[in-house]
């Protein structure tokens, strides 16, 4: 299996081109066939394909990291009994490699890039080390990571690498059990739209299933022809604003993302590293980040620096800015903590804990308040159904 150089950016293959062609082009024809009735319309439809193949490589691609998450998962927690019976990375490598198969099989991304590492090491004497930060800088991983620099942080300064090693599967493995809840809870609100989105071309293949004659009218009329062409278009706003509405990105709220830079400050502090390293290290993550958290400790960081004065002072500053309880309350346990060492790591961790349950319960209510907005879109579905069962009975008057 050969490396994957970004695993956030997923290139198709062969037989997943051809698939995703045959189902897209089946899907396109069958629907413009059904609204239309017009063979070359439906055939130059299918050239609108491409257009779509950039959602369902994000799909992949999500899917994905999800495996590689939870394939790295287990990989953790054999590197902890490996580092429990102290033997060599090289030898925790192989043998999480061989679980990894066991487990998963010749398909796990893990286990070909582990197996790819040990090559590499024997072969051309590289570091593993170098070759392990790579797999993480590709995978777009921040926990795999802050793994790899927690383990060989403990090697390097003699910190307890069975504790850091634990607590570090602990907090990936909890932070996963949260985000599959919210994916299970925003998975049933996407199932019900989708199903009430197809209700209407259900209905209308009935229709032409059993009563060609009836739909007449609406193909072969110009008023017909109109009708099919805006409930199709109602359709697809109807569908997309629906799929938006579902969508609930927790990820990409100021809530969401501070429990990562919490876990991320708490795992730093445990593999030996002093608050200012740890910060310091946060400031360069945060250039190159997403994460709107992260950002605000690098701006703080060099604010900090150019103005003299101690970086927690600047955070505070600018979290109160912000208007966001969460982060004044963070920013405050870091500032009463600063020189505790491991008792910030672990208020951190309760602290970052508690918020990612906060922001799974801010997710469900955001789902439960998008409930009463889908009427307009669900109205608009049901209009739709009204038009094609009733239309063909008007136009024959």
């Amino acid at each position: 299996m050969l490396l994957i150089e970004n695993y956030k950016d997923y290139k198709l293959s062969a037989k997943e081109k051809m698939v995703y062609y045959i189902f897209s082009s089946f899907s396109i024809f069958v629907i413009t066939m059904l609204f239309f009735d017009t063979l070359s319309f439906s055939l130059g439809a299918v050239a609108l394909c491409p257009l779509f193949q950039g959602v369902y490589k994000g799909y992949l691609a999500d899917k994905r990291q999800r495996a590689l998450r939870k394939e790295f998962v287990d990989f953790v927690y054999g590197l902890s009994a490996a580092a429990a019976v102290n033997i060599s990375v090289k030898e925790a490598l192989a043998e999480g490699r061989d679980n990894l198969l066991l487990v998963y099989g010749p398909s796990s991304n893990l286990a070909s890039e582990l197996g790819t590492i040990l090559k590499k090491v024997e072969c051309t004497n590289e570091s593993e080390k170098i070759l392990l930060y790579d797999l993480a800088e590709r995978t777009g991983i921040e926990e795999i990571k802050s793994f790899f620099e927690i383990y060989y942080g403990c090697r390097e300064s003699g910190g307890n690498l069975i504790d850091a090693v634990n607590r570090a599967g602990q907090i990936i493995t909890d932070k996963m059990i949260v985000e599959n809840d919210i994916k299970v809870f925003i998975s049933q609100k996407k199932l019900e739209s989708r199903m009430i989105s197809i209700m209407p071309i259900g209905i209308l293949g009935f229709l032409r299933l059993f009563s060609p004659a009836y739909l007449e009218p609406l193909y072969e009329t110009n008023v017909g022809k109109i009708l099919m062409l805006i409930c199709l278009s109602v359709i697809c706003f109807a569908y997309f604003k629906l799929e938006m509405m579902t969508n609930v990105a927790f990820k990409n709220s100021l809530e969401g993302e501070i429990p990562e830079v919490l876990n991320r400050i708490s795992l730093l502090l445990s593999s030996g590293k002093v608050f200012s390293e740890v910060m310091e290290q946060i400031a360069r993550e945060g250039e190159n980040s997403d994460n709107s958290v992260l950002k605000i400790f690098t701006e703080s960081f060099k604010n900090a620096e150019s103005k003299k004065i101690p970086f927690i002072k600047e955070l505070a500053a600018r979290a109160r800015e912000t208007g966001s309880r969460e982060l004044i309350r963070s920013v405050g346990i870091i500032a009463c903590n600063i020189d505790k060492g491991s008792e910030l790591s672990g208020r951190l961790d309760s602290e970052a804990e508690m918020l990612w349950h906060l922001c799974k319960k801010q997710v469900e209510e955001r789902g439960k308040t998008a409930e009463t907005k889908m009427s307009l879109p669900m109205g608009a579905m049901m209009l739709v159904l009204i038009i094609i069962t009733t239309a063909p009975a008007f136009l024959t008057l």
